[in-house]
């Protein structure tokens, strides 16, 4: 799966001089894990929200960034009261889920979901 996020100002035609923010996400599904790609962003216009919420429907064990474990929430309520980078495992109507939370970066980056 593939996904772009784009943000701009909104009322002028600054994004034509390159005054945007576009960045391409790709997930890949591989054995028991997942692997979402953040790609370099483009452009000059900052993002206008903090971070990124990321909902996969895997249950994890384990989820890194760059090879680094990210904060494990014990249960969805902690998860939302926080506001650090982190993750948690839960059940919605379709069944296991992890949602992440990373904030907006303009490098490269490899997020990393390991089966329980």
């Amino acid at each position: 799966a593939s996904f772009v996020v784009y943000d701009d100002d909104g009322h002028t035609y600054a994004y034509e001089k390159g005054e945007f923010f576009r960045q391409e996400m790709s997930a890949r599904r591989s054995g028991a894990g997942t692997e979402i790609a953040f790609h370099a962003a483009t452009g000059t216009y900052a993002a206008q929200f903090p971070n990124y919420l990321v909902r996969v429907h895997q249950a994890a064990g384990s989820v890194s960034s760059q090879g680094a474990a990210l904060q494990r929430f014990d249960s969805e309520s902690a998860f939302q009261s926080a506001k650090e980078p982190g993750w948690f495992s839960g059940v919605d109507k379709f069944g296991p889920l992890t949602e992440i939370r990373l904030p907006i970066d303009v490098k490269e980056r490899v997020v990393t979901l390991s089966a329980r």
